[in-house]
């Protein structure tokens, strides 16, 4: 009868045992969350299925980014050799069965998920400060850093909503999504009656 929502500390626990749970939910098959409200203790005892039809709508959306990514490069699930999980949410059950049944082969998980995506960030980070000027990196390193290339781009459209002809509500977008930044556009509008 009380929503934990309501008190702020109360909230921040809430968070924090629910983020406790997921985690613990790639690992086993139920975990018991124990929770105070209202003076009361409870527990609730939520299991790996439950947590998968309440999240199913988030694994539906992450397919549907990663089939869009395919058809933006222009390319298929036949084209790919290996698919690797790397970063939190791949140590999921229902993540990695996702992605071996749209991509049809077995997902390597030889990689720990953190320590890939920390690889990557010290990768990016070192070649970034070695274009900045002279390298402290041995030779070795500086050549293999050399040979990376980054291209900042926008990683999503950005535009505005305008009256389409009809009346109906337009999205026009001004800067398409993997523009090269920083960049400079214009779009011209009139106010609604008008004849531009």
């Amino acid at each position: 009868g009380q929503d934990p929502r309501d008190d702020e500390i109360l909230l921040q626990e809430t968070l924090k045992l629910v983020e406790d749970t997921k985690r613990a939910l790639s690992k086993r098959n139920s975990v018991n969350l124990p929770l105070t409200c209202g003076g009361r203790r409870i527990k609730i005892s939520v299991t790996r299925k439950l947590f998968e039809d309440l999240t199913a709508h988030l694994l539906l959306q992450t397919q549907s980014t990663l089939e869009l990514l395919l058809s933006e490069v222009k390319t298929s699930w036949r084209d790919v050799d290996r698919v690797i999980a790397v970063g939190g949410s791949s140590r999921m059950p229902m993540v990695r069965d996702m992605l071996a049944r749209v991509s049809g082969r077995p997902v390597d998980a030889t990689l720990d998920a953190d320590l890939a995506i920390a690889c990557g960030a010290a990768i990016h980070a070192a070649s970034l400060r070695g274009k900045r000027g002279p390298s402290h990196y041995a030779p070795n390193t500086a050549r293999r850093l050399s040979g990376i290339t980054h291209h900042e781009v926008n990683s999503h459209a950005l535009g505005v909503e305008v009256e389409g002809a009809d009346g109906s509500p337009e999205n026009f977008i001004i800067i398409p999504k993997n523009t090269p930044i920083p960049t400079r556009r214009t779009a011209c509008f009139g106010t609604s009656g008008s004849t531009k």
